[in-house]
């Protein structure tokens, strides 16, 4: 019995001994926690009684007295203590020349920083500013900088910047420069091409900087540099299109516009994608998509057949016009009929017309020897050609065109007529 009762004396007594060294732990926290709020506060008075060259070593106490009491104040710590640990350290940062002793105060706001974001203290500020240190710490982690990256990206609330932006974009490159496994790598460059044309796009419609523009190009460009980067993994992009009908068409168009920048357009891989637009979208853009590939087969007559459907399905007055443009481009370069060059030229109005007219002239002159009787006649089509480039404002093309007119004999030989009827275009000009 005496045994039992020494025993259970002995128990209570070993539990009440660890509760009180429990509390007597606890008390001790609470009070270092208030030392070293004490002393933090006093080197912030200090720092505001420096000079400035005199602050850094205040700041770096500050910090430190700063982090120990995070250590012992553990949940007690509230938003704005951290506050105060972010805004000594990045004091310190702009104060401090050395490079390593920059690195490793980095190497803690990180891990300050990834602190005040599980408590959920953070601003929009915090996930940008682990993203930029995830690089540049000791030991750097381009993935874990690369999940912050997309982390802000998602959240309308942050700003990107072109530092922002540049940052992102070069980091994913790095990182596919990196991988090794190639469906990873697959996977990464797949990623790249598309934030490629998003960031495009976000630049243009936030009006950021065209450098930034210019900067994400030359890496793209690092990426795919001809045809055959881009062919090679085209058919596996394609086979996993969004779902969303509206992106799924944006990112037909992004490749479309891709491969002919990258003068990919006799590709089969080219055929394919205009065949999948037209299939999923029925704009007139998916036709003129359409056409332009025709062009590229050069089945001319058929891209002109297109274009004009296109037409069809407009309303806007200067897009017509372009479309108008068009088709007078491919029946002067590629079909040559000149007399059906003309009669388009000069029905186009608008930004179009004095180019238009440049064709009408160019069409003129290039039938010369066809249109009149005689030599005279035939060269009094030029003063037509110089009429027309007038009109377009080129006098200098229109000079060229009149000095290649019948000469002063060729007039006196001819009555010296003041002007001439040019069946072939309906028109009367001035002979002078």
């Amino acid at each position: 019995m005496r045994t039992k009762t020494f025993f259970l004396v002995s128990v209570f007594l070993i539990i009440g001994l660890n509760s009180f060294t429990q509390i007597l732990r606890l008390k001790e926290n609470a009070d270092s926690c208030k030392i070293y709020k004490f002393w933090a506060q006093e080197k912030r008075k200090e720092i505001q009684a420096a000079s400035t060259e005199n602050k850094l070593p205040f700041y770096k106490s500050e910090f430190s007295f700063l982090l120990k009491g995070q250590a012992f104040c553990g949940k007690t710590y509230s938003k704005t203590n951290y506050s105060q640990i972010i805004s000594c350290g990045q004091n310190i940062l702009k104060l401090e020349k050395d490079s390593i002793i920059k690195i490793s105060y980095i190497d803690t706001l990180f891990l300050v920083y990834q602190k005040i974001d599980s408590l959920n203290f953070g601003d929009n500020n915090t996930v940008l500013k682990l993203a930029e240190y995830a690089l540049i710490k000791t030991n750097k982690d381009m993935i874990v900088c690369d999940n912050y990256f997309v982390r802000a990206y998602k959240d309308t609330s942050i700003k990107f910047t072109d530092i922002t932006i540049n940052n992102y974009f070069s980091n994913l490159y790095s990182i596919y420069l990196a991988e090794s496994n190639a469906d990873t790598k697959r996977n990464y460059k797949k990623r790249l091409i598309s934030e490629y044309f998003v960031l495009c796009r976000f630049i243009e419609d936030n009006k950021l900087s065209i450098n930034t523009r210019e900067s994400l190009t030359n890496v793209f460009n690092s990426l795919i540099k001809n045809c055959d980067d881009l062919l090679v993994d085209l058919a596996s992009f394609m086979s996993d299109l969004p779902q969303d009908v509206d992106l799924k068409i944006k990112t037909v168009n992004n490749f479309i516009a891709l491969l002919k920048e990258k003068s990919c357009t006799e590709s089969k891989e080219y055929e394919m994608l205009i065949d999948t637009i037209i299939r999923i979208d029925k704009s007139s853009n998916s036709i003129i998509a359409k056409a332009e590939l025709l062009i590229a087969k050069k089945r001319y007559s058929e891209a002109i057949t297109a274009f004009n459907s296109a037409k069809a399905t407009m309303t806007n007055s200067s897009m017509i016009e372009e479309i108008d443009f068009r088709i007078l481009e491919i029946q002067y370069h590629n079909l040559k009929n000149y007399k059906t060059v003309y009669s388009l030229a000069l029905n186009i109005s608008g930004s179009k017309k004095s180019k238009a007219l440049i064709y009408a002239a160019k069409c003129v002159a290039m039938s010369a020897n066809d249109c009149g009787s005689t030599t005279f006649e035939r060269k009094c089509n030029y003063y037509y050609a110089a009429d027309l480039c007038e009109r377009a404002g080129d006098s200098g093309s229109a000079s060229s065109y009149r000095r290649s007119g019948p000469t002063s004999e060729e007039k006196f030989n001819n009555n010296n007529p003041s002007s001439i009827r040019l069946s072939c275009w309906g028109v009367t000009v001035s002979v002078r």
